[in-house]
């Protein structure tokens, strides 16, 4: 994790992931790498979801 000394905001994430799940009996291994690169704090315009969107919206169960 890449952290600015000056603000402490994140820019950046290098992460190695291996791991094995195991669900309804079958396992499944799963290798990752990630690097992420953050920016543009505070700049993002206002994000609107269309009326018919939150209208039919459904909850799931998770």
């Amino acid at each position: 994790m890449h952290v600015d000394k000056e603000t402490f905001q994140t820019t950046a994430v290098d992460m190695t992931m291996d791991m094995t799940m195991e669900m309804e009996g079958e396992s499944m291994k799963v290798n990752q790498v990630v690097n992420a690169d953050y920016s543009s704090y505070n700049k993002v315009k206002g994000i609107t979801v269309p009326e018919d969107i939150v209208k039919n919206a459904q909850e799931i169960q998770m």
